[in-house]
């Protein structure tokens, strides 16, 4: 028997894809509108998002993530159970725990149901007065933002700084929210920005510490949080809607190819980490070709492109950063 060509294998992945999401969608029901849902419903739900990851990772989630469905009224049902789940960290029981792959789909599916064309403050059900401004470390909040924002954006920074593939989810997830309309009239966006560079530099008082005998000592900075912050820059950058993100270009090339020639933990951390090097190529790759597709090219733009192709040029003699993969594949 021959070979099915990949054309016909990737047709019946994504009808299997399809039937087996539609099964996920009719499971999750009962399961998000109850505190715990019931042990039966629980381990199901589990093993689809189990299998929901497979597919992406065969398939890709961008393939993957169609089929899950659009509906805003899922908004707040996941949002409601992940936020459940967060609380039951600590617990024992391990019914109740999340699995990382339910966690993932979910984040994927919320970055998803961020394409609604309404306004995020007309499909919240919940009011401003009811929901605490949780505290994201150096992120300072605009005035009234809708009350899913402020429940969606600390849930996705906090699992932007997780090792596992959570990472990949959260960002799609706060990518997608700074890029709404909606979003950057708020000035979510321009928060955001500004939030992610200063994480690239914490502050001297906040990255050392005094020990005993009153000498100051470096605390350790976990390098997922950097390469988490990088890989959001680099969603940002790289979005279809260019032109609203243009005027920070300049701002995010320069801090982010600063990291790599600073002296203090950043550098460390960056340099050890084969994910980072890449990440920062893919930063400076997407803005050094928005300056080129321009009309008009001025100095700084050209200044910027030259940096670029430095960097690039010394970086051909790192094997972290096989370079003609991240140039052919785009």
């Amino acid at each position: 028997m021959e070979d099915a060509s990949e054309e016909d294998l990737d047709i019946k992945l994504q009808t299997v894809s399809k039937d087996l999401i539609a099964d996920f969608d009719a499971r999750l029901r009962p399961f998000l509108r109850k505190a715990d849902g019931s042990g039966r419903v629980r381990s199901r739900v589990r093993a689809l998002c189990k299998l929901i990851y497979t597919l992406c990772k065969i398939r890709g989630e961008k393939v993957i993530v169609n089929f899950l469905n659009v509906e805003t009224r899922y908004l707040e049902l996941l949002l409601s159970a992940i936020e459940e789940s967060e609380r039951h960290l600590g617990s024992d029981d391990a019914v109740i725990q999340w699995t990382w792959e339910e966690r993932y789909v979910i984040l994927l599916w919320l970055s998803h149901l961020m394409l609604a064309p309404f306004d995020l403050a007309t499909i919240s059900s919940v009011y401003m007065h009811d929901v605490d401004l949780a505290g994201v470390p150096g992120f300072l909040w605009p005035f009234n933002p809708p009350s899913i924002a402020v429940r969606i954006l600390p849930l996705a920074a906090k699992y932007l700084a997780s090792p596992g593939k959570e990472r990949d989810a959260a960002k799609t997830l706060l990518v997608r929210m700074a890029m709404r309309a909606d979003m950057q009239k708020l000035g979510i966006l321009h928060a955001l920005i500004d939030w992610a560079l200063s994480s690239l530099h914490p502050s001297q008082e906040s990255s050392d510490y005094a020990s005993n005998d009153g000498l100051k000592n470096k605390s350790t900075q976990n390098p997922y949080t950097f390469i988490g912050v990088l890989a959001f820059l680099a969603g940002v950058m790289s979005s279809a809607d260019a032109s609203e993100v243009g005027k920070y270009s300049s701002k995010v090339f320069y801090t982010v190819n600063a990291t790599m020639w600073s002296d203090d933990d950043t550098f460390d951390i960056m340099n050890s980490s084969a994910v980072a090097k890449k990440t920062i190529i893919k930063v400076m790759r997407s803005i050094s070709l928005s300056k080129l597709t321009r009309e008009s090219r001025d100095l700084s733009g050209i200044q910027l492109v030259e940096t670029t192709v430095r960097y690039l040029l010394r970086s051909l003699s790192d094997k972290d950063t096989p370079l003609w993969r991240l140039f052919y594949k785009r």
